[in-house]
């Protein structure tokens, strides 16, 4: 059996368990394509089909309902409306409709503000369409490295050694089928590294989406101010600012996780403020989980929620 065909029977074995028809898993992963390709898939029938960019399909939603099923599995919930996921799909939703060079996207925010979250519900809901990499401290003025990484995200095993040889295979992969490329933790850039952002850009259809830390991602502009003033010049359709989490999203999340209603509003301006100093979005779920043990079998109140805060405060 194929990679692809071991994939689309894990995803079809997970439909199975949570009894949903076909439409209603192409409605909510349309990576899976057709009813008929997805039929044809999970039968094993891949003739005449690019296995590849189905593979890359496929494992881009098996990652997403993993995601999802670990969340589940530790209480946790994601939640498709939180703002910096409606944020970046629209942003990037209006760089795909831009025919000239303003096709990048920045995002800078802090760590758990939900910026890797957003991009995961992005590449589940485009497909092979979106690339998603990470970058790291090799990066920052190793054009060759980062070229690797790509490459390897984009399903090449084993890229070539030249730095020529692998631009010009990114850049034709990354041209096929217009290509949206997602550097997360891309404050790791150097000078080098912008200005093979900015090549791609140049050379390739697609857009491109920067996550950072938004901190050092400042520090970034002032060290390479030039590289990074090139990018974010003319080459910008958008720059996404979070600052943490959103209260109107503690909000969301106090009243589908603890069932609170009235006092969600008046509990969500203190709980997010309190989570913009310790953690943001991972700070709001452990003070949620702490509340209901206070609760017991009662219900979730905003005395529960406040103690909650303090004591895991406390532990940061």
């Amino acid at each position: 059996m194929s990679e692809l065909s071991q994939i689309a029977a894990k995803i079809r074995g997970w439909q199975e368990e949570r009894k949903l028809s076909d439409s209603q898993m192409l409605r909510e992963f349309p990576g899976l394509g057709s009813t008929k390709t997805y039929t044809r898939i999970v039968a094993g029938d891949c003739e005449d089909l690019d296995c590849e960019r189905w593979l890359r399909d496929y494992a881009a939603v098996w990652n997403l309902i993993q995601l999802l099923a670990e969340s589940a599995a530790e209480q946790e919930e994601i939640y498709p409306d939180l703002t910096t996921v409606t944020d970046l799909r629209k942003a990037v939703a209006d760089a795909m409709r831009e025919t000239g060079n303003a096709r990048l996207v920045l995002v800078q925010g802090p760590s758990g503000s939900g910026k890797t979250t957003a991009a995961r519900f992005l590449q589940a809901k485009y497909g092979a369409r979106i690339v998603i990499c990470e970058a790291t401290e090799i990066w920052k003025d190793n054009a060759n490295a980062m070229l690797g990484g790509i490459l390897q995200s984009l399903g090449t095993k084993q890229p070539p050694v030249s730095m020529a040889e692998r631009f010009n295979l990114a850049v034709s992969r990354l041209a096929e089928s217009r290509c949206c490329l997602v550097i997360d933790e891309a404050h790791h850039l150097g000078p080098r590294t912008l200005n093979l952002v900015k090549s791609i850009i140049n050379q390739t259809p697609g857009e491109v989406v920067l996550l950072a830390l938004g901190t050092l991602w400042q520090r970034l502009e002032t060290q390479a101010y030039a590289e990074a003033r090139q990018l974010t010049g003319n080459r910008l359709a958008e720059r996404l600012r979070f600052e943490g989490v959103e209260t109107a999203d503690v909000e969301r999340i106090l009243e589908r996780r603890l069932g609170m209603d009235g006092e969600a509003k008046a509990a969500a301006k203190a709980l997010a403020q309190a989570a913009r100093a310790h953690g943001n979005l991972a700070f709001v779920r452990l003070v949620c989980r702490q509340a209901r043990r206070l609760a017991g079998n009662s219900r979730v109140t905003a005395d529960h929620l406040a103690r909650a805060t303090a004591l895991v405060a406390g532990t940061r």
